[in-house]
């Protein structure tokens, strides 16, 4: 559905419908242990694109960053696929802002150290590479 509101360019129409499948995608994973990297991905890169098309959307991608990565964390099972997911999240979203608007990424650098502080990473190589993976300074 999104994608078909997003050729109409219906903006705002498909930002819903993207958000829908990433949430529906994030509860998979956080209630039941199952679910598609890939296509939580794409769904939110394609969100992202919808939402720098419509910038009346409310909620802003930022902020959906951080309501996502807060029911990431939310789940009981931290394993390296929760956290996988959460630096897709995270790297995606940097590499948007480095494109649209290099002045947020400041702001998303700090919520990764917030959330670092809040979770137990047993693998120090993972984050370097969140660091790394997202241009951060």
């Amino acid at each position: 559905m999104a994608e078909i509101y997003e050729l109409k360019e219906e903006y705002s129409l498909a930002i819903y419908w993207f958000r829908k499948a990433i949430d529906k995608s994030i509860d998979q994973m956080v209630d039941t242990g199952g679910t598609d990297n890939l296509f939580t991905k794409e769904c939110y890169e394609k969100f992202l694109l919808s939402s720098s098309k419509n910038q009346t959307n409310g909620l802003s991608p930022i902020d959906y960053m951080k309501e996502i990565i807060s029911k990431l964390l939310q789940s009981s099972d931290q394993t390296g696929r929760i956290h996988d997911l959460m630096a897709i999240i995270y790297r995606i979203t940097v590499q948007f802002y480095h494109y649209y608007d290099k002045s947020k990424i400041q702001s998303i650098c700090n919520h990764i150290v917030e959330v670092l502080n809040q979770i137990t990473i047993h693998e120090n190589h993972w984050t370097k590479w969140l660091c790394i993976g997202s241009m951060c300074s």
